[in-house]
C-alpha cells in the first residue's frame, strides 16, 4: 500500500466507511433479528448469532485495515505538505 497513490487511499478509506455503515445497517434489519424467533440453528446456536458474531469479526476486520489505510494517507498528506513547505 505504500506505492498507492493519495487518490486510491480516499477512495478505499471511503469505500470501508461505507460497507461499515452499509453492514451496521443490515445488521439491524428486521430479517436478521426477528423477535422471539430462534429457528434455523446451526452448532447448537441461533443463526442471528452467527449473524451478529460474522458481523462482528467483520467490522473489527474493517476498523483494522481502515486504521492502516487512515494511517498510511495522513502519512501522504504529511509528506506532501513537508515538500511543499520547503518551497
Amino acid at each position: 500500500m505504500k506505492n498507492w497513490s493519495e487518490k486510491k487511499l480516499k477512495f478505499t478509506w471511503s469505500f470501508i466507511c461505507c460497507c461499515v455503515f452499509l453492514l451496521t445497517g443490515i445488521t439491524f434489519f428486521t430479517g436478521v433479528i426477528a423477535e422471539g424467533k430462534i429457528d434455523p440453528i446451526f452448532l447448537s446456536m441461533p443463526f442471528h448469532l452467527w449473524v451478529s458474531i460474522l458481523s462482528t469479526v467483520l467490522l473489527v476486520a474493517l476498523t483494522a485495515l481502515g486504521g492502516f489505510v487512515f494511517y498510511q494517507l495522513k502519512i501522504k498528506e504529511r509528506g506532501r505538505y513537508l515538500l511543499e513547505s520547503r518551497t
